[in-house]
């Protein structure tokens, strides 16, 4: 397992949890900071551990659920509570081949779709 593999998923934060920034910055709401991550991974302090003095115990970044704080001590990467995965669910449908293979020639097999809707154009 790599050092940034997570052990366990939390689905625990909200946009206006604040977190303070190694680089100095005091503190920063996490929608502002899910804007900031966007050119950059961000490290800081764990806002769910008050007590933990170290700058570098999270690792802020952009994953797959969107915003992700990384607990570098637990392994556990937080993101956003009750997030909607279902444009997400229905962009990958699009993605996903329906029922037509392709043969070695490269010949697709089965009923194209876009072949029942053309028409000829007089």
């Amino acid at each position: 397992m790599s050092d940034r593999a997570a052990r366990e998923r939390a689905f625990d934060l909200t946009p206006e949890m604040l977190i303070r920034l190694s680089d100095g910055t005091e503190v920063v709401r996490l929608d502002v900071l899910e804007r900031m991550v966007r050119s950059g991974p961000i490290t800081g302090y764990a806002p769910w551990a008050p007590e933990s003095k170290s700058a570098t115990r999270v690792w802020a970044a952009i994953g797959a659920y969107g915003l992700v704080l990384f607990d570098r001590k637990t392994r556990i990467a937080h993101h956003y509570a009750h997030q909607d995965h279902s444009k997400r669910a229905a962009a990958l449908k699009l993605l996903k081949p329906r029922g037509r293979s392709v043969d070695p020639d490269g010949h697709s097999s089965g009923r194209s779709s876009t072949c029942s809707r053309t028409r000829a154009v007089s």
